[in-house]
This record gives C-alpha cells, sequence and structure tokens, in this order.
C-alpha cells in the first residue's frame, strides 16, 4: 500500500524544478563495495574482488558503501523533471522517492528500462548518477517501465527521501 505524505510549504505539490545538475540514468555493468578507486588508481592488490574502475565509469553513493561502473552506452540524461515526490510506502517499510518525467524523456526512459529487462544482475538496473562519481541510486528494473514515472529510490529514511528529491529538483 502506498501512502502519499508530500512535504514542504507551499502545500506540498511536488512539483519539480532543475536537478542541482542533470541525473543521468546509466546501464550497470558492474558493482562492489566501498568507494569507486580514484580515476587512474590501481586496484587494490589485498583485496582482489576490487578491480580497477575503468575512467569515467565508476560512481560511489552518499553512504560511501557501494561502487557502480557503468557501461559506455549512452543511457539518458534528464535536465528536469515534471514532478519529484516523497511517500511513505508501507509495503516496502519505509519511504521512496517518484520522478516523473517530462514527455521528451519518457520515451527515452522507457526504452532504456526494455533494454536491461532481460539481463542477469548486477546488469538488469540502472545507476540513477549525477555530476563525474556521484551514485544518487541504483534501481533493479523488473520490466519495461512505461507511463513516464518511476519509483527511483525505496526502503530510505524520510530525511535521505526528502534530500534526495530536493537533489532531484523538487521545490
Amino acid at each position: 500500500m502506498l501512502v502519499w505524505q508530500p512535504w514542504g510549504g507551499g502545500g506540498g505539490t511536488g512539483a519539480a524544478g532543475a536537478p542541482d545538475a542533470p541525473v543521468r540514468f546509466l546501464e550497470v555493468e558492474s558493482e562492489q563495495p566501498g568507494v569507486c578507486p580514484a580515476p587512474g588508481e590501481a586496484a587494490d592488490p589485498l583485496a582482489p574482488s576490487r578491480p580497477a574502475v575503468p575512467t569515467g565509469r565508476g560512481f560511489t553513493s552518499d553512504d560511501r558503501e557501494e561502487c557502480v561502473v557503468v557501461s559506455t552506452a549512452p543511457g539518458l540524461t534528464v535536465n528536469r523533471f515534471e514532478r519529484v515526490t516523497v511517500f511513505e510506502d508501507e509495503a516496502q517499510e519505509g519511504w521512496a522517492v517518484r520522478v516523473v518525467f517530462q514527455d521528451a524523456d519518457a520515451g527515452k526512459f522507457a526504452e532504456l528500462t526494455g533494454t536491461v529487462t532481460d539481463r542477469p544482475p548486477p546488469t538488469k538496473a540502472l545507476a540513477i548518477v549525477q555530476g563525474e562519481n556521484r551514485l544518487l541510486a541504483k534501481v533493479a528494473v523488473i520490466g519495461r517501465i512505461t507511463g513516464g514515472d518511476a519509483v527511483i529510490a525505496t526502503r530510505l529514511g524520510r530525511n535521505e527521501a526528502r534530500f534526495l528529491a530536493n537533489v532531484l529538483g523538487a521545490e
């Protein structure tokens, strides 16, 4: 069961402005625990399970718990969402963030989700990234997502969800 609980002043409409910086949706190639090695940094010889990450393709989560390596496919760059909302998702026992794409991006997003749907984990996912190395979220894709909206993060704390929504341009 989804229980919508918008926040903020101005009635909590969930309307969106532009994100802090463009947001990219990229195909996941691999993942590993911890921080991605800096560009040009060699793999840790004491941790052979942490291979080197190709320059420009490694993204670290804000909590520094996960490094996601993306493919060289172009993905989708979003400069503005139609709407960004936060809601309490009782089924997932936490808070979630939903985005609604502008029409120009909705079809591209549907195509991108269709591309990764039939792949094995971890490649059956999209990395939602910002800037040169910031992983905002990683979304497992279980089917092509049409209709122009998607829940991009679940099981968050309320403040985490609000923070992510604000980064994505929620007003």
